[in-house]
């Protein structure tokens, strides 16, 4: 039988009714409108941020937009410096 543990049953029942009451919760404001649709962000967006937000502190979030602007600029540097290292092989590949 799959899944028979009592425990693991009542686990997963606690964990269906918590995302009920939160969904719950969120969908509907005072105006009968979703919050987010309010704010005019999409589930899918909300969701997403909170996978990738949800437990880091404000100097957590600050710090890694710091090291994606860090990235995002040495992945510049790196496919200029591969464009010139390719641009001089074709150079030096030619016969004169």
């Amino acid at each position: 039988m799959r899944n028979a543990n009592p425990a693991f049953r009542a686990a997963r029942s606690r964990s269906r009714n918590d995302r009920s009451r939160c969904r719950n919760r969120r969908s509907r404001s005072r105006n009968g409108r979703s919050p987010l649709s309010e704010i005019r962000i999409s589930d899918a967006t909300y969701y997403n941020w909170k996978a990738k937000f949800g437990g880091m502190t404000v100097s957590d979030a600050q710090r890694l937009k710091a090291l994606e602007a860090e990235n995002a600029r040495l992945k510049r540097l790196l496919a200029e410096s591969m464009l010139d290292n390719a641009a001089l092989k074709d150079v030096l590949g030619r016969k004169w």
